[in-house]
């Protein structure tokens, strides 16, 4: 008579990437929503799967916010924060008009709302929030050149 056998699972052995960053391949490009070759082109261009560009923006390096960020948070337009940070250097500056109408000022005037179709929308942080690093770079303790080695 026939007899079942059990199923033994062989236990899998590390990759050289699951063992110097905790994790495999395939969670970050499922977490990312990206392919494993990109997680590795990360590796390879950044040293670091956790990085999503090679250095954060401007106005990341200086508020430690993204555009996006600031401009949910004052209000306005994100392009009305990017031309902030080009003209003057800082996203919270305040603009005097005297009375007169201007893009600098406040909210888009299109019926739209611009999360629905901006650019700006979709962008994400330059580093990812599982990085050992990211919350002494968030909290000014670390400098971005020290992350990237730079």
């Amino acid at each position: 008579m026939y007899t079942e056998r059990p199923i033994i699972k062989k236990r899998r052995k590390p990759t050289k990437f699951e063992l110097r960053w905790g994790h495999r391949v395939q969670w970050f490009a499922k977490r990312e929503d990206c392919t494993c070759a990109a997680i590795n082109m990360r590796v390879m261009n950044y040293g670091s799967p956790y990085m999503r560009k090679p250095r954060p923006t401007e106005c990341e390096q200086i508020h430690r916010k993204l555009i996006k960020d600031i401009a949910h948070e004052l209000g306005i337009h994100p392009q009305t924060v990017f031309t902030r940070m080009k003209m003057y250097g800082d996203a919270y500056k305040k603009v005097r008009n005297n009375g007169k109408p201007s893009s600098l000022a406040g909210q888009c005037p299109s019926g739209k709302d611009w999360v629905e179709y901006s650019r700006f929308a979709k962008t994400r942080e330059w580093i990812m929030k599982e990085h050992p690093q990211y919350d002494d770079w968030k909290d000014g303790v670390v400098s971005w050149q020290t992350i990237c080695g730079e």
